[in-house]
Order: C-alpha cells, then sequence, then structure tokens
C-alpha cells in the first residue's frame, strides 16, 4: 500500500482565523451600480459595488488582475466589517510621486454624520510616508505611518493593525510596510466603528486618480501573527488557500525568492 506523507514543511498558518474578507480583483471589469460585483472570496459575503459610473477594467496587480483607481471610479463596501476590538487590513498597494499630497487614499468609510468616524489613508507614500488615520470613540483621531517612503509604481505590502487593551483603555495601531512595523500609536479607548462602509480609493468625496493601483486585499477581525502576516507577504493568500489552483510561483508575489517555492512537498512512502 502507498502513502502519501508531508515532510520538511509546516502545514499554511491560519490565515482563515478571524478574516472577514479577502478581495483578490480578479474580474477583467467591473460594471457601477451592479451590486456584489466585486467578490468577498472569504465566504462572509462583504461584497463590494464599484461606484462612479461606466465600466473600470482592471490593471496587472501584484497577483493576477488587480484594481486601478483612475480618479472617477472606486469601490463600496458593506458597513459591519472592522472589529472595535483588534483587527489587521493588509493590501498590495501602487502609487506614484504624481498622486498629489492627500489624494493617496486608498482606504476610507463613508459615514452618515460628516465622516465622524473615519479611517483612512493619507499623503501617497512616495514623496510623503503614508499613513492611517483612525477616528476614535473619543474623538482624537491619531495616526499611524508606514516606517518609510517607497518607490513609484512598484507594488508594495501596506497594512494596520489595531488592538484595545481594557485595562489600560487605550488602543494600539501599528502600521507595515513591507513586513516591517512603523512605530506604534497609543489612543485613548476604542476606535468608532463606521456606520455606513467601508472604501477603497475614496474618502471623504475624493476619488484617489491614475496612477495607482490596489490588489490582494484582507481584512481580520484580529491582530494577525507574525507568521500569517508574513504568509501573506511571501506567498499571497490565494495561493495559501488553493496552493495547487495557481499556475503561479512565488516569485509572482516576491521576485527576490525566485526559484523557492512555498507549497507542501509531498513524499510516497511505501508501507
Amino acid at each position: 500500500m502507498l502513502e502519501l506523507a508531508e515532510i520538511g514543511r509546516s502545514f499554511p498558518p491560519a490565515v482563515r482565523e478571524g478574516l472577514v474578507a479577502y478581495y483578490r480583483f480578479n474580474k477583467p471589469s467591473w460594471v457601477s451600480g451592479v451590486a456584489d460585483s466585486i467578490t468577498d472570496l472569504s465566504g462572509n459575503g462583504n461584497h463590494g459595488t464599484l461606484q462612479g459610473g461606466g465600466t473600470l477594467n482592471s490593471i496587472a496587480g501584484k497577483l493576477g488582475q488587480g484594481f486601478g483607481a483612475n480618479g472617477t471610479n472606486w469601490i463600496k463596501f458593506p458597513p459591519g466589517v472592522f472589529n472595535q476590538n483588534a483587527g489587521s487590513l493588509f493590501s498590495w498597494i501602487k502609487s506614484n510621486s504624481s498622486l498629489p499630497d492627500a489624494q493617496g487614499r486608498f482606504f476610507g468609510t463613508d459615514d452618515a454624520q460628516g465622516q465622524t468616524q473615519e479611517h483612512r489613508t493619507y499623503r501617497n507614500g512616495v514623496t510623503f510616508p503614508l499613513y492611517m488615520a483612525f477616528r476614535m470613540e473619543a474623538g482624537p483621531i491619531p495616526v499611524a505611518f508606514l516606517p518609510s517612503t517607497f518607490a513609484n509604481d512598484t507594488w508594495v505590502f501596506v497594512g494596520w493593525t489595531w488592538l484595545y487593551s481594557s485595562g489600560a483603555d487605550e488602543t494600539t495601531i501599528t502600521g507595515y510596510l513591507n513586513n516591517v512595523a512603523g512605530t506604534p500609536v497609543l489612543s485613548a479607548g476604542k476606535i468608532a466603528v463606521p456606520d455606513r462602509s467601508f472604501n477603497i480609493a475614496e474618502w471623504g468625496g475624493t476619488v484617489v486618480p491614475a496612477p495607482a493601483g490596489v490588489d490582494e486585499t484582507t481584512l481580520h477581525d484580529r491582530v494577525i501573527t507574525p507568521d500569517v502576516r508574513s504568509a501573506l507577504y511571501n506567498s499571497g493568500l490565494a495561493r495559501i488557500l488553493e496552493p495547487y489552483a495557481l499556475p503561479l510561483a512565488v516569485a509572482d508575489i516576491r521576485p527576490e525568492l525566485d526559484a523557492v517555492d512555498t507549497r507542501p512537498e509531498l513524499e510516497v512512502v511505501e508501507v
């Protein structure tokens, strides 16, 4: 009898634990106003809808196809995706110094009370470090900067985590660039939960212009562990969830890891 045995590899990290939404942007185009046209692959049904009018073609993303900002179209997702106590938002983005300061708003929220509960990215990341501004229940808007700027027209892995401590009654917010953490920021109380929607490429009426892109976006309701974060950075979630469904090597995600394959190795063992 022959038995398949896994050797030399650990099982993929628990990327599904606490996964709220996962957007690959892998359709060739989306039509404005058509509900659920941007699919949430987490299985939680947090699908998105293209806004702005017309049809938007995708661009070459970090892994397959991606969303291309053009100054007109943006994506609206349903409310209720943010956890006040803990969360992680990670994505591959591409920016350019031609984006004016304050127009690199890759993520934001659309709220009923004059954007009083915003969680938004700011600047463009190339000429100024990108940061996320979180509205807190108590009113302050702390900002968590990425540790540095990044290059023009280059896909980079960015993200933010937040964790509330009930004992101290404060939230720690940390930004990440290519899996390197910035300086954590502490703010009193919990983050405010957006009461309408979570957006990509828009905040406060400003739609991100070209050239800019977003791809492979994940949202968790916990602070993901370093091994999960590294897995997203090194391999991509699609590759982890469906490792044999993608005709892609790790070099498609991280060219510097050329010729390295993270898929489990199988050995045929005769027993």
